[in-house]
């Protein structure tokens, strides 16, 4: 086989055999193949750590920070965008039912200002909010990555249902947990 002449499936083909083989040729393509998995976990690490640094500035240092120049990332103003605000003095409107997108099941305290403005499209609202997501994304997409590479399931598809598979029991998890387990009942 003449390397300089192999196209991408031949490649992907030996790519995927290699797993089994102990050629210098595969122990070679494995080795590479690790460095290049532990470098984008390693880069998405780095962006979880920057994340993390934004949301702490935001939340405990915001006054002294950078952020300071944008208004709109004010951490005490901020998080009202989620909200159907009555006018900035008054506040956000009390939710007093069960809205349709949520099938029902679920009151939000206040009305949202757009569906699901307080739950699975917070990140939306706010910086504090998305560099979260960005964070947990991060985390999320490193464990199925790696979870991916130990198993013979090599699958977009697989990784991004791993992704949502994992937001949606840590949504839950915290929602659980935040929502009920830790509030005093009346």
């Amino acid at each position: 086989m003449v390397w300089s002449r192999v196209d991408s499936c031949e490649l992907h083909r030996v790519w995927n055999q290699c797993s089994s083989c102990s050629s210098v040729l595969c122990l070679g393509l494995n080795f590479f193949k690790a460095m290049i998995i532990s470098i984008i976990v390693l880069v998405l690490f780095v962006v979880a750590g920057i994340s993390n640094a934004i949301c702490d500035t935001l939340m405990f240092r915001y006054e002294d920070s950078v952020f300071k120049k944008w208004k709109t990332w004010n951490p005490n103003k901020s998080w009202l965008n989620k909200w159907e605000m009555i006018d900035r003095y008054v506040g956000p409107f009390k939710c007093t039912s069960n809205p349709w997108y949520y099938l029902w099941l679920y009151r939000p305290k206040y009305i949202e200002r757009f569906p699901y403005s307080s739950t699975v499209l917070v990140f939306l609202t706010d910086p504090w909010h998305f560099f979260k997501f960005v964070m947990l994304t991060c985390f999320e997409s490193s464990v199925v990555l790696i979870v991916l590479e130990f198993t013979d399931f090599k699958n977009v598809w697989l990784f991004a249902l791993g992704v949502t598979a994992l937001k949606v029991v840590r949504g839950l998890a915290f929602t659980l947990v935040f929502d009920f387990l830790f509030l005093k009942r009346d």
